[in-house]
């Protein structure tokens, strides 16, 4: 496992208004899968495998996330004031003065998923690492392409294409050296960092500046959180193994 990393970005700022009920007066975080909110068990499992700083960056109903610190004193905040209306690249790119040099996980917090995820992050030689698998049972998603070498070469949303190497887990490994040079670029194409899902920035990162591994595992179990039904499929066919 790799001892350098210590440190954890989760993405933690949009509404999660497709979730309706679910996310009726609480973030996305806060949906309980197996009788547990889901940034909860997010933050558990990281501290189970040694990291000691997670910083959280949020916007909507930012105060429910801010209330965690006392029992989680290792929880630190960055708010975006404008998480309607810019993206999620912004989102990562604000938290750089609290990130400064450290190598980091970065995942998002609508996610639930088994140890494995983290421990195949952090066991993978690799310095700069986008988790997939398969493709999973959602209605809508992120999947990643190569060029036969497991470097990330394209995003797409259109789970059919026969070229995809798999889904994005929304899990990554990020070295300081890549975060560095994300938010160089991002500076001097704000708009376009406003614009961009973050996995599209990587994708424009690992084509143009500095290459993203693809590590697929087929031992790891997860789901995203976007819809309803999604909620029903975690509890029946992921939680057991979280």
């Amino acid at each position: 496992m790799d001892k350098r990393i210590k440190t954890a970005v989760i993405l933690a700022a949009g509404y999660g208004s497709r979730l309706k009920k679910y996310t009726d007066g609480v973030p996305t975080g806060f949906v309980k899968v197996g009788g547990k909110p889901i940034i909860i068990r997010s933050i558990e499992m990281l501290l189970s495998c040694g990291i000691e700083r997670i910083i959280l960056v949020t916007g909507y109903r930012r105060e429910n996330y801010e209330a965690l610190v006392e029992e989680y004193p290792m929880l630190e905040f960055c708010f975006n004031p404008r998480f309607i209306e810019d993206g999620s690249s912004w989102s990562l790119f604000l938290c750089r003065k609290q990130v400064a040099n450290d190598d980091f996980l970065l995942l998002e917090s609508g996610l639930i998923y088994n140890k494995n995820a983290l421990i195949e992050l952090l066991d993978c030689r690799e310095p700069d690492v986008a988790l997939i698998t398969d493709r999973t049972k959602k209605k809508r998603g992120f999947y990643a392409l190569d060029n036969g070498d497991d470097i990330l070469s394209s995003v797409t949303k259109d789970k059919d294409l026969d070229l995809i190497k798999g889904e994005l887990v929304g899990m990554y490994k990020l070295s300081s050296d890549f975060y560095h040079d994300f938010c160089a670029d991002g500076f001097e194409h704000q708009d376009l960092l406003k614009e961009l899902d973050y996995r599209e920035y990587f994708w424009r990162m690992s084509l143009q500046i500095s290459s993203m591994y693809l590590l697929k595992s087929p031992y790891v179990k997860w789901y995203s959180l976007v819809y309803p039904v999604d909620v029903k499929y975690a509890e029946e066919h992921v939680v057991q193994y979280c």
